[in-house]
């Protein structure tokens, strides 16, 4: 399935959440590869978690140069 997800784009969960940039499409620990690593700011730190595709949505936003 074509997610139409890639490198640079700012996404979000579905459910919520902050807007994150995806870094990179898997590879992923624990089996899942239909995804991508995102990386997000919480207050002055820098979060990054793997996320299914389909628990994520393309966010209006542009991210900042």
């Amino acid at each position: 399935m074509n997610y139409e997800f890639k490198a640079g784009d700012v996404v979000r969960l579905k459910t919520g959440g902050p807007d994150m940039i995806i870094e990179s499409i898997g590879p992923a620990r624990h089996g899942f590869t239909n995804g991508a690593w995102c990386m997000w700011e919480v207050g002055d730190q820098n979060k990054r978690d793997f996320f299914e595709f389909v628990t994520l949505c393309h966010t209006e936003t542009k991210p900042m140069e």
